[in-house]
């Protein structure tokens, strides 16, 4: 139910959306792309058919995927700095 950008790719783009296969195939590419991850298409038909809740499964994935990410942040930079270093993925800054 969720990619991390460096696990996906272009040919994964029903999967993953548009945007995701993009920043997936940018981060392959070594393009600087921010930390992040993609929640599938899957998730998202899985959680209208659960009545519009999000389920432990994708919970647990989402939370499995954070974490990953709080390990790929350069020793000494807290998140909120590593946050502040990276635009949002549409250009804009927060």
């Amino acid at each position: 139910f969720v990619y991390l950008f460096a696990e996906g790719d272009e040919n994964m783009r029903d999967l993953l959306g548009g945007k995701g296969a993009n920043l997936a195939q940018m981060s392959k590419l070594g393009m600087p792309v921010p930390y992040g991850f993609t929640i599938t298409t899957e998730a998202c038909n899985q959680y209208y058919a659960d009545g519009e809740k999000i389920n432990d499964e994708i919970c647990a994935e989402i939370e499995k995927k954070v974490r990953i990410q709080y390990q790929l942040i350069p020793e000494g930079e807290s998140a909120e700095a590593a946050a502040e270093n990276m635009a949002f993925q549409d250009g804009t800054e927060e």
